[in-house]
């Protein structure tokens, strides 16, 4: 019986992993997150990043975020970073000095509702203590600590891996129409948050939304929106609501009818109608245009 108590003793120090008899409550081992070979390939910008959890690299465990509340965050390539912890917005700026090395001031900009906050002050405060990165299988790693990161996974992995046909366009000549806008408008191209180019629409594929509702065969539009119809962000219904003034001024808003999980068309186009100040009739196309003239969404009638 002695023998046999050493060699276990023997063979429980010779292991490496966790005893999971001394993972926290609430943790588990890292070595339960996949592997994705293709995260390795992509770079810091243009990613929609969703937080997995809070990971401890000395003990090898995680503490996994509720994946239904998404903490997202991007970061683009003029230095600003955007993104979400719920419905709720979250805006800031970073910087590098060097290869892997980051420096972020983030904060919460539209705190709309308090559902899924339990982790926010935690994740800002490691966000702005953030000081190194790194990309790996697991996904991308923001260190906050010695061996304390943030682990994000890809939010939607068929559209992170997709190259995207991107490229601004020369709007400013279109000859503008006076007729009416009313009717169904589909998304041709959107200006995305994550990369601030204008890209054409790509139509969704994977799994549905995050409620398993059915994912929608455009992003579209309707002006105005008819009782009983509304428009769609792929993964979404919103209603969306306008005035029109003089020199095709218009100001538009919308409501969200539903809230499954969203990527970054969806949000993008919801934030492009908020910063729409005027807009162009040319034909069978409806441009968007911010105040300064950027071209934001271009629709092709339906």
């Amino acid at each position: 019986m002695t023998i046999l108590i050493l060699v276990l003793v023997f063979l429980a120090e010779c292991n490496p992993e966790v005893d999971r008899e001394e993972i926290p409550e609430g943790w588990k081992s890292l070595d339960e997150i996949p592997n994705n070979p293709a995260y390795v390939t992509l770079p810091l910008t243009a990613i929609r990043w969703q937080l997995v959890g809070f990971v401890d690299g000395e003990k090898n465990i995680i503490r996994p975020v509720i994946q239904t509340v998404p903490y997202v965050i991007y970061f683009r390539d003029d230095y600003v970073i955007g993104g979400q912890i719920y419905i709720n917005k979250i805006r800031g700026e970073y910087s590098s000095l060097g290869e892997g090395s980051i420096q972020m001031d983030v904060d919460i900009i539209k705190h709309v509702t308090e559902y899924g906050m339990e982790d926010a002050d935690l994740f800002i405060e490691a966000l702005n203590d953030a000081h190194t990165f790194t990309v790996t299988e697991k996904g991308l790693q923001l260190y906050y600590g010695d061996q304390q990161y943030l682990l994000f996974k890809c939010a939607f992995d068929n559209r992170c891996l997709q190259v995207i046909n991107c490229g601004d366009e020369d709007y400013s000549d279109k000859v503008c129409s006076d007729e009416s806008i009313s009717g169904a408008w589909k998304a041709h191209k959107i200006r995305l948050n994550i990369s601030g180019s204008l890209c054409e629409v790509i139509p969704p594929s994977g799994t549905p939304g995050y409620l398993g509702n059915p994912t929608y065969p455009d992003i579209s539009i309707i002006l105005p929106t008819p009782i009983g119809s509304s428009s769609t962000t792929f993964y979404n219904r919103i209603a969306v609501s306008y005035e029109l003034s003089d020199n095709n001024q218009i100001s538009l808003n919308y409501a969200d009818l539903t809230r499954d999980g969203e990527d970054d068309w969806g949000i993008s186009l919801t934030d492009n109608l908020l910063n729409t100040a005027t807009y162009c009739l040319a034909g069978d196309e409806l441009v968007f245009f911010d105040e300064k003239d950027l071209p934001l969404i271009v629709f092709i009638k339906k």
